[in-house]
């Protein structure tokens, strides 16, 4: 199930957004649903589950797209966010991990089309990890863990909600990982590249201020994944006009 927002403040942008979804649709076959906003404050206050993607005005009354954006940068409440506006300059403003576009009003089929083609693409990578807790095993899945760190008899899983300790090898769980967006960066760290906000040489900044090591063995490893990493993001998300 793929669980669609449409943010504008004009209810006929919103009926054009649906029309456009649902042309797509009728081509490739997905079940999904529609949560419509008529407002930025209503997007802060909804309290259901996660929408995958997120059609989202930006010049809208009290609060903006952008106070969206930066209000919820943090929180899985949204995955993707489509900005649509009429004012190209606004542009850079918009750039973010959750951002996939910045789509120029009157919408096109294309850029919707490509839009929804990249937030399903990206929601089935996001798997799940299995940990062994205290208290029995638990998934969480890959967007909600920044960093994880081996410790003596146990690991500490840094979590966008919460820290919590498990109690697996840091082998178990990276075996689990590959190919994903998780990568070893030391012998007792692993980081997911899309919390990492800036690399250099010695170390990485994650989304969250912490600054973890890198390994000598690990630098050119981690420096290639995360520019391809970066690359395969921007890239496949250019599309989407």
């Amino acid at each position: 199930m793929i669980l669609i927002g449409i943010c504008d403040d004009e209810k006929l942008h919103r009926q054009t957004i649906t029309q456009l979804c649902e042309q797509f649709f009728e081509e490739f076959e997905q079940e999904h649903t529609y949560i419509e906003f008529a407002s930025g404050e209503e997007v802060l206050a909804y309290q259901g589950d996660q929408l995958h993607l997120l059609f989202l005005d930006i010049e809208m009354g009290d609060v903006s797209g952008l106070d969206v954006l930066d209000s919820l940068r943090e929180s899985d409440k949204i995955w993707r966010i489509a900005f649509a506006s009429s004012h190209g300059e606004q542009r850079l403003d918009t750039i973010d991990m959750k951002t996939l576009a910045f789509l120029d009003k009157p919408l096109s089929y294309e850029g919707v089309k490509k839009c929804l083609e990249i937030a399903i693409a990206e929601n089935a990578r996001n798997i799940s990890a299995t940990f062994t807790l205290l208290d029995g095993k638990k998934d969480f899945k890959l967007s909600e863990i920044v960093y994880i760190r081996a410790e003596k008899h146990y690991m500490s899983v840094c979590a966008k909600q919460c820290d919590f300790m498990g109690y697996d090898s840091m082998k178990q769980v990276e075996e689990q990982l590959q190919g994903t967006t998780m990568i070893r960066i030391h012998k007792s760290y692993l980081a997911n590249m899309q919390y990492i906000k800036k690399l250099t040489a010695e170390e990485v900044l994650m989304s969250n201020g912490k600054r973890l090591p890198i390994g000598r063995k690990y630098k050119s490893v981690v420096k290639e994944a995360f520019y391809q990493f970066v690359r395969s993001v921007t890239i496949g998300r250019n599309g989407a006009k």
